[in-house]
């Protein structure tokens, strides 16, 4: 059996998608919903064997933790080589997940690193931990100031 290759454009609502084999004949394309019952519906009608690729988003990743375990093969784009690459005056979703599709095909895509899920975890919480680190100091200098304003 050849490869299929997988194209996809992430978008918070939906995931474009292009699916093409080894030659470049389109297999199919289209629009599903950026569910994960929509997503596993989809994934249970793909040809096998198939590798994917997508843009890095940030939905990117619950999208390639739910892929991974189905996939022969996964990469995740880098955005702004990406977009160096794929500069067009006409940009819509389906052609978006099909210059995916082809650089993945032809090897061309310009992949950047994907942590693994339980380093993207603790980055999340660091992320979250900080921001609340910083709301209390800004609330405090708040308070501070108040208190300074009526000679506390």
């Amino acid at each position: 059996m050849s490869m299929h290759y997988i194209g996809l454009d992430i978008h918070k609502k939906i995931i474009a998608y292009c699916i093409k084999a080894g030659d470049g004949t389109l297999l199919g394309n289209g629009v599903i919903s950026a569910t994960r019952p929509a997503l596993e519906e989809w994934m249970e009608q793909l040809p096998p064997p198939w590798t994917v690729a997508m843009e890095a988003t940030m939905f990117t990743g619950w999208i390639y933790d739910f892929i991974k375990p189905y996939a022969d093969d996964i990469k995740v784009a880098h955005p702004e080589m990406l977009k160096a690459i794929t500069a067009a005056k006409k940009k819509n979703d389906l052609s978006d997940a099909q210059k995916i599709c082809d650089l993945l095909r032809v090897d061309l895509l310009p992949e950047c690193y994907m942590a693994p899920s339980e380093l993207r975890e603790l980055r999340r919480i660091l992320r979250y931990r900080n921001h609340i680190v910083r709301t209390a100091t800004q609330t405090k200098n708040k308070i501070s100031g108040l208190l300074m304003e009526v000679g506390c």
